[in-house]
């Protein structure tokens, strides 16, 4: 009689989770912009802006993300700002809008904590004040406008406060100009109060940005 059997299936084992997450945010950023100014002539002050981060997690080694930023700094005016007298130059703020794209390779030295790589490239809008010659009666410079193409580049970290629903992260990068344009990097005239035309230099252009920024951000 032959021994009854039994037929063993192997156990399918669990699909692995996969890595693919989208998280939002929003972040803050410390932002420091040089310029290429002769006779001290213009510089920004360092600005804190607020941000909005999107960022996708495709593999466990690749992240890819995108940020929105938006930073007014105080311009520094020289000795000679734009060729007119410091004093004649009512302070100011410029204004800076900026969209970067990012990609990030990411290593994940211990549970719960992840370090990456940035490279990315970034678009950057500028509105140069308008500005008062001799205030509070003399007249006004028309507001100019530039536009920035940069490439940044840096490093970052984020840690998993709750796993797989909110991380805090930060990112140091250092970003150089590809290409800077419009008419804030060209040379201009204004009426002065006497009804005579007067020349007003071209803005020196920005030659790089540094940015700290920490971020908390959601998954979605």
């Amino acid at each position: 009689m032959l021994g009854s059997s039994r037929v063993g299936f192997a156990q399918t084992p669990h699909a692995a989770e996969l890595p693919y997450q989208l998280e939002v945010g929003l972040s803050g950023s410390y932002i420091q912009r040089e310029t290429l100014a002769s006779r001290s002539d213009v510089r920004y002050r360092g600005a804190w802006a607020p941000g909005i981060l999107a960022r996708a997690t495709l593999l466990s080694w690749l992240r890819l993300s995108a940020r929105y930023r938006a930073a007014e700094h105080q311009v520094l005016w020289g000795s000679e700002p734009l060729g007119l007298p410091a004093g004649d130059i009512k302070s100011s703020t410029a204004q800076f809008l900026s969209l970067d794209g990012y990609i990030h390779p990411t290593l994940t030295p211990v549970s719960r904590v992840n370090v990456w790589a940035t490279f990315g490239v970034g678009w950057t809008g500028i509105a140069f004040p308008a500005l008062q010659v001799n205030p509070p009666r003399g007249p006004w410079l028309r507001q100019r406008r530039g536009v920035l193409v940069q490439m940044p580049f840096g490093f970052g970290f984020g840690i998993d406060l709750i796993p797989r629903w909110l991380t805090l992260s930060y990112d140091a990068l250092y970003e150089s100009v590809m290409r800077q344009s419009g008419e804030m990097y060209e040379r201009d005239r204004y009426v002065t109060s006497v009804g005579t035309l007067a020349d007003v230099a071209a803005v020196p252009r920005v030659t790089k940005t540094l940015s700290q920024t920490l971020t908390l951000s959601l998954a979605l």
